[in-house]
């Protein structure tokens, strides 16, 4: 941890509608003196779904540089901690004044902007999904009979970033009832998803939001996230391209967390240039790596 010493971090629950809720994120400032294996380290230590580092001090070509690590691997893009740390650097290096932050990350620029009812907005990365034919082994790997899965949409996994398999569920009372088969887990891997698995389903605790989903990464050291922005824009896609929301435009609300007594909330919409995802961001703690 000499490396480290000194450093400033920040804590933030990210699609948290109050303190202790959502997905923490812990984000370090200052970090460009850090090696790879320091930052690997650090995010095992605070064994949070994902850890990020600040290695600008400054935006560079008007984007800050961050890296972002779980546990077990680094990854080049995640939504809750790109929200997360969008919204630390405003804080730590910008007063709290600015109205938009970009993110230089492993897969691009990543904008994000601040919305006056207290809800930040990421533009989504494009999707890059390709179709995935083995229902059984998907459904086995969930410890679901197949008879769960929705027939009538396709199970796809989403290339862009960070593998996601996309599996939708008849409904909510399934994806309740999913739970990791380790064994159908690794064989599911070796046929060449390299990911998380997503499952959703239609209908949610509050009748005021459209859809219910859970995400499982043992690969990533994370056997269950609270809330995954990264998925909910991509999920937002997929909606689009199926056809499969209500309305006449994108714009969902989804719910996360619960299973793991995390409730999060996630906003879904399509925005003028990408599909977006929202979320509050609330800072819980703040110190200093010693």
């Amino acid at each position: 941890m000499s490396s480290a010493k000194g450093l400033a971090y920040s804590v933030l629950d990210v699609f948290a509608e109050g303190p202790l809720e959502g997905n923490p994120v812990s984000v370090t400032f200052g970090a460009a003196r850090l090696a790879t294996a320091d930052m690997q380290a650090i995010a095992r230590e605070t064994n949070l779904s994902e850890t990020t580092f600040v290695t600008s001090d400054r935006a560079r070509d008007g984007a800050w540089d961050v890296r972002i690590f779980t546990p077990g691997a680094e990854l080049p893009y995640a939504g809750h901690p790109t929200l997360g740390t969008a919204t630390a650097i405003r804080s730590h290096y910008l007063g709290g004044e600015a109205r938009s932050v970009v993110l230089r990350l492993g897969i691009g620029l990543v904008p994000v902007k601040f919305a006056d009812d207290g809800v930040a907005w990421l533009e989504s990365p494009a999707a890059r999904f390709e179709p995935y034919d083995d229902r059984e082994l998907v459904a086995e790997a969930l410890s679901l009979p197949v008879e769960s899965l929705d027939p009538k949409l396709p199970i796809e996994i989403q290339k862009n970033g960070a593998q996601q398999l996309f599996a939708p569920l008849r409904d909510r009372a399934a994806l309740e009832a999913a739970r990791i088969d380790s064994n159908a887990y690794r064989a599911l891997m070796a046929t060449g998803v390299r990911g998380s698995l997503y499952p959703f389903a239609p209908g949610a605790r509050d009748p005021r939001n459209h859809f219910s989903v859970r995400l499982f990464a043992p690969v990533f050291g994370i056997a269950e996230d609270p809330a995954t922005g990264s998925a909910a824009g991509f999920l937002g896609q997929y909606l689009v391209s199926h056809r499969a929301h209500p309305g006449e435009t994108l714009d969902v609300r989804l719910e996360q967390g619960h299973a793991i007594s995390r409730p999060a909330l996630l906003r879904v919409r399509q925005g003028a240039n990408a599909v977006e995802v929202g979320g509050r961001v609330i800072p819980v703690a703040r110190g200093e790596w010693l």
